[in-house]
């Protein structure tokens, strides 16, 4: 997501944890599966969805708020 993929994923048990709405679709059949590629197909809509999954990623997923976080943790364990 962070380099701009929109994530497609089975709902049923994929890797379905990093998607939220706007960022990616879930899906549970084919149908849903063929909608969301159908949708794809919009350039206006996929590089709507390119910029609110990489926003999501960078905001959820990136290096920084991983460091901010692990510091976060080391100063609460040392207080």
């Amino acid at each position: 997501m962070r380099s701009g993929c929109v994530p497609i994923v089975d709902d049923r048990g994929g890797f379905r944890e990093p998607i939220t709405s706007g960022c990616g679709y879930l899906c549970e059949g084919q149908q849903e599966f063929a909608e969301a590629i159908s949708e794809l197909q919009s350039s206006t809509h996929r590089w709507k969805m390119l910029r609110a999954c990489r926003a999501h990623a960078d905001e959820t997923f990136s290096l920084k708020r991983f460091g901010n976080e692990l510091l976060k943790r080391f100063r609460e364990a040392a207080s």
